[in-house]
């Protein structure tokens, strides 16, 4: 999907729900729900990871705007285009699965905290006879500037892609 459906689902672009956060958790949750059905983010340390995430990307968009004479300007577009990839990755993963024929997700997959720098460990849980049942782990990992080591491989070459789903 592209970021312009993503923004017309969300009712705001991507940078704008990472401004989100800076402002109240229940509008966060409100806008995520709306990525898709699937997407769980209910940990202490899933959701401060991803307040972190989204209040760095909004800082570091708000703090270089192009109208300033910042030194750094050009950091306003790269936070656009990192909140472009990041929110992308979260809109495929709450959409995993798709919906089964009662119209309930098939996959729960859950987002908590990592310990390598802005990403997520993340578990997919299956719907089986009515209930969500473990099925696999992952991560949502951050490649992007100063990531540091994440202790995993990508073979993806798309340089606006600075979130990976490694499994």
């Amino acid at each position: 999907m592209n970021i312009d459906h993503i923004t017309q689902a969300l009712g705001c672009t991507p940078i704008e729900l990472c401004h989100t956060v800076t402002r109240a958790r229940p509008l966060l949750k409100f806008r995520l729900a709306k990525l898709g059905p699937s997407l769980v983010v209910e940990s202490e340390g899933g959701i401060c990871r991803l307040g972190s995430v989204m209040g760095w990307l909004s800082c570091m968009h708000s703090l270089y705007h192009p109208q300033g004479n910042t030194p750094h300007a050009e950091f306003h577009e790269l936070a656009e285009r990192m909140a472009n990839s990041f929110i992308s990755e979260l809109h495929g993963l709450a959409n995993y699965g798709g919906l089964d024929e009662n119209s309930k997700p098939r996959f729960k997959v859950y987002l908590d905290c990592d310990f390598a720098m802005h990403s997520f460990s993340l578990g997919w849980h299956r719907l089986e006879a009515g209930d969500y049942v473990a099925s696999m782990n992952g991560g949502l990992i951050y490649r992007g500037p100063g990531c540091g080591e994440t202790f995993s491989v990508s073979l993806d070459s798309d340089p606006d892609r600075y979130w990976t789903v490694n499994t």
